[in-house]
């Protein structure tokens, strides 16, 4: 028999659903949604989802897990506006209805509002990616007059002294938190990003943030370690392992607010890297998530529709994973993620790291 408890806790993640998923003053995108519902359902067609768009890899801050200055490139310019154009044409054709974008921090970016212009937020959920230490009352208002509908910030512990650490400079945790009340108070949704490890997932601090997060009715998403940057070859330390993914999984069951990126899928739950979602470098390499290093081309000179079946064309990445590739499969991420992610430059062509697949 259900109980009310998981009655009221459906009931509560049906809301969140609705709450983030779309914008009612963006018509055009919801009938963007329907349409792509038709697609799956009628044609049996997996329409593209989500795509993470680096606008650069510069930050003001200097995280533990950050990898960004291995995917630096001194040589090569970043992705201009008309290509930024080109691939935003292609993105909404394939089906793309949430665009976030991300970096390093993306607000230090001047051009930041025309490459978002680029994606119609008319017709697109809007997310900014962003550590929020940089927004006042003027960025946030200009940022929602462009159609940006979310900001999803990182805070990855209830106490300000951790997180200060973990982010590697002193007030980053109050310049957050203060940025987050100006977004709530002016309209925007908020989504706290928060990277748990093996040692932290079980933490008081983690709890707070829990508890916190539910009383502010905002929606907490779970990011989970992963062999990249100065953790590429610390899986042991940092990996949550076997006991961990049930302990958190646990918490998914009893916090309807608190969830992973496999929850926001169009159907099936699971790990959605190359089937719904593609993460774009801001010099046009198109990889599977930010934590696999893999190129499978450059949009400067391929078509996203040839990149993407390259991708599909990989097994792994042509189904719905019970895990996540990169921080859960330690096989495919031995062989494939940690091989690539521990290479001097990254991301690496796809075909030096599968050759069984060519």
């Amino acid at each position: 028999m259900i109980s009310f408890k998981k009655i009221k806790r459906s009931y509560i993640r049906f809301r969140i659903n609705l709450k983030y998923s779309f914008n009612l003053k963006k018509p055009l995108l919801l009938l963007r949604i329907l349409k792509n519902y038709f697609n799956l359902l009628v044609l049996k067609k997996i329409p593209l989802r989500y795509v993470d768009v680096a606008v650069g890899y510069s930050c003001n801050l200097l995280c533990n897990h950050c990898s960004a200055s291995k995917f630096s490139k001194k040589n090569n310019e970043r992705v201009s506006i008309e290509d930024y154009k080109k691939l935003a044409k292609q993105c909404l054709e394939m089906g793309v209805i949430t665009v976030g974008f991300t970096g390093g921090e993306p607000v230090l970016y001047k051009d930041l509002d025309e490459i978002i212009k680029t994606f119609q937020p008319n017709k697109t959920m809007i997310s900014l990616v962003t550590n929020a230490t940089l927004l006042d009352e003027e960025k946030i208002l200009r940022f929602k007059k462009l159609g940006v509908d979310i900001f999803c910030v990182s805070l990855d512990s209830f106490y300000e002294e951790e997180h200060d650490s973990f982010r590697g400079v002193k007030g980053a945790y109050q310049k957050t938190i203060n940025s987050i009340n100006l977004a709530l108070k002016n309209g925007l949704k908020i989504v706290l990003v928060t990277t748990v490890t093996h040692d932290n997932v079980r933490s008081e601090s983690i709890k707070k943030l829990i508890g916190l997060t539910k009383e502010m009715n905002l929606l907490m998403i779970f990011s989970l370690a992963c062999p990249s940057g100065k953790w590429t070859n610390q899986d042991n330390q940092i990996l949550l392992n076997e006991d961990d993914i049930q302990y958190m999984n646990q918490l998914f069951l009893e916090y309807p607010h608190l969830r992973r990126d496999f929850d926001s899928n169009w159907l099936k739950k699971g790990c959605s890297a190359g089937t719904e979602k593609l993460y774009f470098t801001p010099y046009g390499d198109v990889i599977p998530c930010p934590f696999i290093h893999i190129s499978f081309g450059n949009i400067k000179d391929t078509s996203l529709e040839i990149i993407r079946s390259r991708l599909l064309k990989i097994p792994e990445f042509n189904e719905y994973h019970k895990k996540c590739l990169a921080g859960e499969d330690m096989d495919f991420s031995r062989r494939y993620v940690i091989k690539a992610n521990s290479q001097e430059k990254v991301p690496v062509d796809y075909k030096k790291i599968f050759i069984d697949h060519n």
